[in-house]
């Protein structure tokens, strides 16, 4: 089984995504403060086709209804069974703190807007990506929600005056030389 391959090698043959969680059904199963913790960060995030099995457990067809499977805070044992009941039925599966069991792993991001900035130690120091993302949260202000709105509309009038991806990408890295942003 390749996937059990990959798994047991390490987490360097991962590819990071951004998931529209408004798009697709999700599965949340599990108990505790960590779990309660997930379900605010998936309502926050908006995500619209969410089935929660807070003390409770999924049926294998409710499983193979969503497109991912999320379990938190569930013994090894149970959280085993979930994982393969969901991989045997193409259900992407992450269990916290269990990466051995997971497809895919978190990252901890900061957002500002529309720019999206995520870190990811491969699951080995979640720590290490917390204190990342609060360095890069005082060089990524608020304003950073704007610069990005700006250029975003700059970049859609460069398209309809009929610029080649090359001219538009020269054009922001001026924009972004000029105002000094990355320096």
């Amino acid at each position: 089984m390749p996937r059990l391959h990959l798994i047991i090698n390490g987490w360097h043959n991962m590819f990071p995504i951004a998931l529209d969680v408004t798009k697709i059904r999700i599965a949340l199963v599990g108990s505790g403060e960590a779990f309660t913790r997930r379900l605010n960060q998936l309502q926050d995030m908006q995500a619209a086709h969410l089935l929660i099995y807070e003390n409770t457990l999924p049926e294998a067809h409710e499983i193979k209804q969503v497109a991912i499977l999320m379990v938190v805070g569930l013994d090894n044992d149970t959280s085993a069974v979930l994982a393969s009941i969901a991989r045997l039925q193409g259900v992407l599966v992450n269990v916290e703190d269990k990466p051995e069991l997971c497809d895919f792993y978190f990252t901890s991001f900061l957002q500002r807007g529309d720019l999206t900035l995520a870190i990811s130690t491969n699951g080995k120091s979640p720590t290490v990506a917390q204190e990342i993302k609060a360095y890069l949260h005082r060089l990524f202000g608020e304003e950073w929600n704007d610069i990005i709105n700006d250029i975003g509309t700059a970049r859609l009038d460069w398209r309809e005056q009929g610029l080649a991806n090359h001219e538009i990408a020269a054009r922001t890295r001026t924009i972004l030389q000029e105002k000094n942003l990355l320096t």
